[in-house]
């Protein structure tokens, strides 16, 4: 495979939706008890579901060795 057709699978790959699976195993694995008892019990979520808006919530994930 030349460079042009490496980089084409490369940015192929990099394209792809993400899989749930995984992403769920990840996301399970680095769960924390009580995570998140901040946003729920506040009154931006209660607002949230009140209005039945948009609520964009980001966040990064730790890498793998912090776990």
């Amino acid at each position: 495979m030349d460079a042009g057709n490496q980089s084409r699978e490369k940015l192929r790959t990099w394209l792809l939706p993400p899989n749930p699976s995984i992403n769920h195993n990840v996301v399970n694995g680095a769960y924390h008890h009580g995570s998140a008892m901040w946003l729920i019990q506040g009154s931006t979520f209660e607002e949230w579901k009140e209005n039945g808006s948009l609520l964009w919530i980001r966040g990064n994930r730790a890498p793998s060795s912090h776990r």
